[in-house]
């Protein structure tokens, strides 16, 4: 079994690939990559989507159901060839640890057209340096990236190490769109990451955002300060200029010490009091004019051992003003918090969104979690703690709530939140969104809700230093053993180093420069196997002298939190109860096919669907299979049709276009069936077999045996 892991960085295509890391399987140098020798780019025809929202459920369903063709529609020209960079990777790293790989992965990259796997550097810029420019680098390669992405799917399916299961999974929240932009962020159980989107020739596509390939992805809050811009909200990882400090040895008493105040003033201006904790914990007020008067209101306060957030929610309620955190800034509203908030050691949790779809039973809530104050070693640690589900896991950061729920009914389980950590150099913040059923009428509350937030941290280390900075240098100490299996020394360097007698959790690499400074030491990764334990760094210079910080002891830090009852505002607009599902026929949904209407930009499938059941349709997922004159079957393709909610009330018809850009050619029928409902009451419906094709065992260029009728009834 092979474990891949990654220290620091979320590198990854947002729900696509959850993760990468880089290797190659020759340990020979090789030149940078020509990419500027007139060869052409990989061919790639673009098609688009009406919306931003219609481009993600296309391009997650086609993920979800590895249609990887469909997958590759939905994404940008530049993110194919982003995405044909890291699939590189990916077989590359498989390649170099089994036995049998290398070969296998060399022989199909190359048939791809990718020779250069490893590259010393991918540009003289240091700004255009970096992963991103590796990705495209490496993408540019490809001759075409329409044939590589589904075939190196393919490939990487056969391999029992390569799980990519999983990606393309995910909720997508609030979109924002400017101009021919789009942003938003994708939520599993797990993560919560951001994603973009491209109109290009009037649709719209998934794009690859920058932040996924930046090892420092900072950015300026926008002039306004609200919900809808994008300045703050789509910034991931590590927000600062300048080089985090490294994880370092500290006692649980100095870190309480460090996020804790004391304070004790007495007729004075809020804003003041509110500057001083603020600056001490990291933060700057907002500049929020019409809160002039207010803010200018004295108020006494006196506390002891309390954190920043504490703090400031008490002084800024005797003005009758609630604070709203951004990374760096807090702003001020008036009234109390809309909803509940509760703190948890220097966090404070709070419901920062609740959408209740009335009179559908289902909601969208959305927890913040904030920390400000904190020292700079343990922020250094946290970004690089890997985000699991197992409480208490060794080197796991870990936010946990129990169940919510309503009355009687269960609107949640037990759920792992809080990825896509961003920090500052004193603050740290996550968020998760919750998908809430069941909220029928008599669901006036919910019950409160537990959890708690745990991390591990360094107490002792040790370090130790190499005898160089070559490959076959050495460190070792007791039964600990460390040798450089690789370095490349450049602008950016990279090395690798073996481990014998320690986990890859426990050791960190130090690289100096001349005058002993340390260098930044923005992404780490590591690979585990049988038979071994290896560490890849990039550093930031050429070091001159390699350490590596050894981690002997460590303790953990957990603080339980309880949130209040979330009160539902408008429980007795919510239906009374969820009925049983009833349908007609085969499927709650009937689609019939018309016809295919040829267009310049791409093709369109007329469909009409029929809500045969007796509850309202928010989306339906329809397998088009195309056939051919003489009903042969030709191949297929998944999509979804949605609503804004209700897309099909209950015994409503509706004739929907859909368009796409790969209708084989000699296509002249469709045969549409019904893979997944989800209804507007929160409830779905999967049929208990495959496709009436598929049940047939026909295949691809075989008669399908379609009804007499273009229509599935």
């Amino acid at each position: 079994m092979i474990t891949m892991w990654i220290r620091g960085l979320t590198l990854g295509i947002t729900v696509a690939v959850g993760l990468v890391v880089s290797g190659c399987s020759k340990d020979e140098t090789l030149e940078k990559p020509d990419v500027s020798n007139n060869r052409p780019d990989p061919k790639i025809e673009t098609t688009g989507f009406e919306t931003p929202e219609l481009a993600y459920n296309s391009y997650s369903t086609a993920a979800t159901k590895e249609d990887f063709v469909a997958m590759t529609a939905a994404l940008t020209p530049d993110s194919r060839i982003s995405l044909c960079g890291q699939l590189c990777l990916m077989i590359s790293v498989f390649g170099e640890f089994d036995p049998e790989g290398p070969d296998a992965c060399e022989t199909f990259l190359s048939s791809h057209g990718v020779h250069d796997m490893k590259l010393s550097q991918v540009s003289e810029s240091k700004e255009e340096n970096g992963p991103a420019a590796f990705m495209n680098a490496l993408g540019h390669q490809v001759r075409s990236a329409d044939a590589f992405i589904p075939a190196a799917f393919e490939f990487l399916k056969k391999i029992p190490d390569a799980n990519i299961k999983g990606f393309g999974r995910g909720t997508i929240g609030k979109i924002t769109v400017l101009e021919d932009t789009a942003f938003a962020t994708v939520s599993t159980a797990t993560d919560t990451r951001p994603i973009e989107f491209r109109r290009l020739n009037g649709g719209w596509l998934v794009q690859i955002p920058e932040s996924a390939f930046a090892l420092d992805a900072g950015g300026q809050l926008d002039a306004e300060y609200s919900d809808s811009e994008s300045g703050d909200d789509f910034y991931y990882h590590f927000d600062e200029e300048d080089v985090l400090t490294l994880p370092a040895p500290m006692t649980r008493e100095d870190f309480e010490q460090e996020w804790r105040q004391s304070i004790s003033l007495q007729d004075t201006p809020a804003i003041e009091v509110l500057g001083q904790i603020a600056s001490r914990a990291g933060l700057k007020i907002h500049d929020q004019p019409h809160l002039e008067e207010a803010l200018r209101a004295k108020i006494t306060i006196e506390a002891e051992d309390q954190s920043a957030v504490q703090l400031i929610e008490r002084a800024a309620a005797q003005i009758g003003l609630y604070p709203k955190y951004k990374l760096k800034t807090v702003a001020f509203y008036q009234g109390p918090r809309p909803w509940p908030a509760a703190f948890a050691g220097p966090f404070i949790i709070v419901v920062d969104n609740l959408d209740v779809r009335v009179p559908w039973p289902v909601a969208r809530m959305e927890l913040q979690f904030f920390a400000a104050g904190l020292p700079e070693p343990m922020i250094s640690q946290v970004l690089q703690l890997n985000s699991l589900s197992e409480e208490d896991a060794p080197n796991t950061f870990t936010a946990v709530t129990d169940e919510i729920q309503g009355g009687s009914f269960q609107l949640h389980e037990v759920n792992t939140i809080g990825y896509g950590r961003r920090a500052s150099f004193k603050t740290l913040m996550f968020s998760h969104v919750y998908h809430l059923h069941n909220l029928l009428r008599s669901v006036q509350q919910s019950k409160p809700v537990t959890g708690r937030i745990s991390w591990p941290f360094p107490v002792e280390s040790r370090n130790i230093k190499f005898g160089g900075v070559n490959k076959g240098d050495t460190a070792e100490s007791d039964e600990l053993s460390l040798t450089i299996s690789d370095s490349i020394l450049a602008e950016t360097s990279r090395l690798s180093v073996d481990i014998n007698g320690a986990s890859i959790d426990d050791i960190t690499l130090i690289g100096r420069d001349a005058n002993d400074l340390p260098l930044a030491n923005n992404f780490s990764s590591g690979l585990t196997t049988e038979k071994r334990t290896v560490l890849h760094v990039t550093i930031e210079g050429e070091p001159t002298s390699l350490e590596a910080v050894q981690t002997t002891k460590s303790d953990r830090v957990t603080y339980p939190f309880l949130l209040p009852p979330i009160h539902f505002a408008d429980f007795k607009e919510m239906l009374p109860k969820i009925e049983e599902l009833d349908f007609e026929g085969n499927t709650p949904v009937a689609a019939t096919f018309n016809r295919i209407v040829k267009g310049d930009d791409f093709d369109k499938i007329l469909l009409t669907l029929e809500n045969r059941s007796n509850k309202a349709v928010h989306a339906v997922q329809i397998r088009r299979t195309y056939l051919n004159a003489d009903d042969q079957r030709l191949s297929s393709e998944s999509g979804v049709e949605l609503g804004s909610w209700v897309l099909l009330d209950v015994e409503q018809s509706a004739d929907v276009e859909i368009s796409t850009a790969f209708i084989p050619n000699g296509a002249k029928g469709v045969i549409p069936d019904i893979e997944f409902v989800e209804f507007a009451d929160g409830t779905t419906w999967e049929p208990e077999s495959e496709s009436s094709a598929e049940d047939n065992g026909s295949k691809d260029g075989e008669s399908a045996q379609p009804p007499a009728s273009p229509s599935l009834d």
